[in-house]
């Protein structure tokens, strides 16, 4: 069995990946160069068949497989820079999907995200050699823990290379052909290869099932709990019946699909249903751009961050699945999405307002205002601004909207009146 490193002592700043030369196997990395995995089972961290790259909260790469260096460093060279995931993975894979900008670090977002991320695209070129892998990360340990980084080909022959000329499966393999796209954020819309699949059958039952299979997308979908989730006064319910919808969703969704043949986007699993998770989703988009303009914000990188931020929230046009708003199993994943944009607007309110630029910060209040109504910090903080620009008639009405809505749905006022705001020299 080959061993990933002899020393348990952390790779040191600035440490280079390197070879060594073995005959009777694919590369492996120096010895000593990086600490032993703790907490997997002997051996299974080295035999995976998928490349696995472990990284400390800091974003030092502390542990690789020889599976992830047969696929990031063909040929026996060394990657460029030191030890870190974003000169190992993360700048190439800004390079891909947002053109060379410092967007993205893997690390940082599987620290702040609560599930695993999205399996993305990427390609690598060492030395010449080019090669496409799809590349995951999730957080271990909460946190303050590590992260691990999931690597594996992205073609079907096991070795990660791109077949040549094959451009058909290259473009397939990055989502640009018959590739599903399904928006969440506002009004429910579901596109193939560019094309919407209309809306009427959202509100039918494979409707339904596909919806549940988003809002659960991070986990397998037991058809029990299917079933009890969406029908639960439609008795009996067999799993024939939910088999029934299942396939006419998959009709829907890959209407050129051969009869009898494999979905590519709603899978079987262990008595469930899960959505691929190369599907991309709206959703996904948002939280990822969110968390990482976040991390920028406070890091004190406003320019990162404010790009960020408004590209995430460009994204949110409503809620998640607005027109499902009494739908409980999607309740949680709703208020989530809508404190992660809150925490977006609030940052781009402080960026605007630390740059002086009170038309832009207002405007951000008053989105996060509409959204939350019932929040009184966000009601103030608007009103502040509002009075910050001078625009006193304007304050007055909204305020005076706040106190009737509150009586009529709380019997009481806010707990601040506006003379409370009016000599406040800063917001």
């Amino acid at each position: 069995m080959r061993q990933v490193a002899q020393s348990r002592r952390p790779a040191p700043s600035g440490a280079r990946i390197s070879h060594r030369a073995d005959a009777n196997a694919p590369a492996t990395l120096a010895s000593g160069m990086f600490e032993e995995p703790s907490g997997w089972p002997r051996g299974l961290f080295e035999e995976c068949p998928f490349g696995l790259i472990l990284t400390d909260g800091e974003g030092r790469v502390r542990s690789v497989n020889g599976r992830a260096a047969e696929l990031i460093l063909p040929g026996g060279g060394d990657p460029q820079g030191s030890g870190s995931c974003c000169e190992l993975i993360c700048d190439e894979l800004n390079q891909h999907q947002n053109g060379g900008a410092r967007t993205t670090c893997l690390t940082e977002r599987a620290l702040a995200a609560r599930a695993p991320l999205p399996e993305a695209p990427l390609d690598i070129d060492r030395g010449g050699v080019r090669k496409s892998v799809w590349v995951s990360a999730s957080a271990i340990g909460g946190q303050d823990g590590q992260v691990v980084m999931y690597l594996r080909p992205a073609d079907r022959n096991g070795n990660g290379d791109r077949a040549p000329h094959d451009v058909g499966t290259d473009r397939a393999a990055r989502g640009e052909i018959n590739g599903l796209r399904i928006y969440t954020l506002g009004r429910t819309r579901v596109e193939t290869a560019g094309v919407e699949l209309g809306h009427a059958w959202l509100d039918q039952r494979p409707g339904e099932l596909l919806q549940y299979l988003v809002c659960n997308r991070h986990r397998l979908a037991a058809s029990d709990q299917i079933s009890e989730a969406l029908w639960p006064d439609t008795s009996p319910w067999s799993s024939n019946s939910l088999r029934h919808q299942v396939h006419v969703l998959r009709d829907k969704l890959e209407p050129n699909r051969p009869t009898g043949g494999q979905s590519s986007y709603v899978a079987t699993q262990r008595g469930g249903y899960r959505l691929d998770a190369r599907v991309w989703i709206d959703a996904d988009e948002f939280e990822a751009q969110v968390h990482s303009g976040l991390s920028m914000f406070v890091k004190g990188k406003e320019g990162s961050a404010s790009s960020l931020l408004e590209r995430a929230l460009s994204l949110y046009k409503g809620d998640f699945f607005t027109e499902s708003p009494y739908a409980e199993w999607a309740l949680d994943e709703r208020d989530r999405l809508r404190e992660l944009a809150g925490r977006g607007l609030s940052a781009l309110i402080n960026v605007r307002r630390a740059e002086g630029d009170l038309d832009a910060a207002a405007a951000y209040a008053r989105r996060r205002a509409e959204m939350e109504p019932y929040d009184m910090d966000v009601q103030r903080d608007f009103l502040e601004i509002c009075l910050k620009q001078g625009r006193r008639s304007a304050a007055i009405r909204r305020y005076s909207l706040l106190r009737t809505r509150m009586c009529r749905e709380f019997g009481h006022g806010p707990d601040f009146a506006l003379s409370d705001l009016n000599g406040r020299t800063s917001v």
